[in-house]
């Protein structure tokens, strides 16, 4: 229903937009027509006054309910129905007049008819609106819940306008048109390739400052490079998704945060670069371009203009943020730059020398009392147990492990395997808490069925060696010793290897008998 809701709201904003654009033509027209027959030109304005409702009520069910407010159950109902029963009435007017409406149109029709009659069913719940209402903001963060649900519809309608003005250009030429499924189609591809160009900017520009491309995802496509080679991952729960992402990985820390900002502004600045020079390709030639490839330029041209200013808007998407929002983090000063430099440094240990020893601690404490929410702040509080237990002050790791729980535990945040693994191996191998790192090993293995053959093989090793289990201790240990060989040349590897030879001599020492206390030298995660 949630996204249902979010079609919905679309729709209507276009349908807004379209309506208000026949309304006005409409009601020129019947100005112009008042001396010449003055009853027609009263009829005409009474159509209008009509239409002009319509638009009012589909342009009122978008903002109430990308502003939150109460009254959007009531207005997203009206519109569905009026949605209904318009699309109802051209379809009873076409079999009346006898035209034969073809199989395209009608199947579009269908859609719009289903969609509206489920539009009615998503938005009669008296609580639905309030289930919609995303994050608050965090303090800081420039952005605001308004903007947020108001730049997509938005920018749809931009879109939109600009298309129709690429197709009026071209039929004063008599130049081909696009229409139905090939116009789809083209949009789709030209989505893709619109969002392979901007990630593509992030990353070019990444490697020009001597950063390194760790990820790379454009739609339902994703790329990954953390363990020295490039492995691909189709996402089929993106298939229709127009994002991206690219994480770019400082090497060394020195001059990050100039370096940070140019490559978030190479994103945007590669989409509007790219939309002007297909629109002046095509208006410098477009009677020699404009056949399917000129269209898909066209197209390319209107989302490329519309994606490139708009995401210099500082906007919350789910967890992360636009560019804009980045751009505008990074160059205030503040715990915002902490939260970007903990991040940063964090991933810098998994592709250079960086270790956790290394992180700025007051840095990290500074971003989860501020900038890092949820699990943000979960993962940086578990930078901090990191960067104590690299330093050997178990004391300190103990308190900040003790603190990065009770953070979990109030945050109702759901962590994902990899660091269930990590709370798995400080819980056993510093806090000696078998119980709670049995706990959390449960939760991983559930999550992930294939973690002891994997990245959790030291913590199940870490696990069993505390609950006294020292055989099986020791049948596990090759296949964390497999891993950790594996993994790259950097800060990161350094430290699993070495967490894996300590875990080594604790397992000497317990097959001669001998009581083992966890006094290791560090872990990763």
């Amino acid at each position: 229903m949630r996204v249902l809701r979010w079609i919905l709201c679309v729709l209507f904003a276009l349908g807004a937009v379209v309506s208000a654009k026949v309304t006005v033509s409409s009601v020129l027209e019947s100005v112009h027509e008042f001396g010449i027959l003055p009853s027609l030109a009263l009829r005409g304005l009474a159509a209008d006054m009509i239409l002009l409702a319509v638009t009012i009520i589909y342009a009122m069910a978008c903002v109430t309910f990308l502003l939150g407010l109460r009254s959007a159950r009531g207005w997203n109902i009206a519109a569905s129905t009026i949605l209904f029963l318009m699309t109802l009435l051209v379809q009873v007017i076409s079999w009346h007049t006898g035209e034969s409406t073809p199989l395209n149109m009608l199947a579009v029709e269908l859609l719009v008819l289903a969609a509206a009659v489920a539009g009615i069913a998503a938005f009669w719940r008296r609580d639905c609106v309030a289930k919609e209402r995303g994050p608050e903001p965090v303090p800081g963060d420039g952005t605001h819940p308004s903007i947020n649900r108001l730049v997509w519809p938005v920018a749809a309608a931009a879109c939109w306008i600009v298309t129709d003005q690429w197709s009026r250009w071209a039929s004063t030429r008599g130049l081909l048109q696009a229409n139905g499924e090939a116009d789809l189609v083209l949009l789709a591809v030209a989505i893709f390739l619109v969002l392979a160009l901007h990630e593509g900017g992030h990353a070019l520009a990444g490697r020009a400052l001597g950063m390194k491309v760790c990820s790379l995802q454009v739609g339902p496509l994703f790329w990954s490079c953390w363990e020295g080679h490039w492995k691909f991952a189709p996402l089929p729960r993106q298939l229709f998704s127009m994002l991206g992402m690219t994480q770019v990985v400082p090497v060394r820390m020195d001059d990050f945060r100039r370096r940070k900002f140019l490559v978030v502004a190479a994103g945007p600045a590669a989409s509007i670069a790219t939309g002007l020079a297909a629109a002046a390709l095509l208006l410098a030639d477009g009677a020699h371009l404009w056949n399917w490839a000129g269209i898909l330029l066209s197209q390319v041209a209107t989302v490329s203009l519309v994606a490139g200013p708009f995401n210099l808007a500082p906007l919350r998407i789910g967890r992360g943020y636009s560019d804009g929002a980045k751009l505008y983090q990074l160059l205030r000063e503040g715990p915002w730059v902490d939260y970007h430099t903990v991040h940063a440094a964090m991933a810098s240990s998994w592709v250079g020398p960086l270790r956790a020893r290394d992180y700025d601690v007051a840095a990290i404490f500074r971003a989860t009392e501020t900038a890092a929410r949820g699990a943000d702040e979960i993962q940086f509080r578990l930078a901090a147990v990191a960067h104590y237990f690299d330093c050997g002050l178990l004391e300190h790791t103990r308190r900040a492990l003790s603190e990065a729980e009770s953070a979990l535990e109030g945050s109702g945040v759901d962590l994902p395997a990899h660091l269930l693994v990590v709370l798995t191996f400080y819980n056993a191998f510093v806090a000696h808490d078998a119980r709670r790192a049995r706990d959390w090993w449960e939760k991983a293995v559930r999550k992930s069925p294939d973690l002891p053959d994997e990245r959790g093989a030291a913590s199940l090793c870490a696990l069993l060696l505390e609950e006294g289990r020292w055989a099986e201790a020791n049948e596990v240990w090759p296949r964390a010793r497999a891993f950790a060989e594996k993994l790259p040349r950097s800060g990161a590897g350094d430290l699993e290897r070495e967490t894996v030879a300590s875990l080594r001599c604790h397992l000497d020492e317990s097959g001669a008998g001998t009581e083992w206390a966890g006094e290791a030298t560090a872990t990763v995660f």
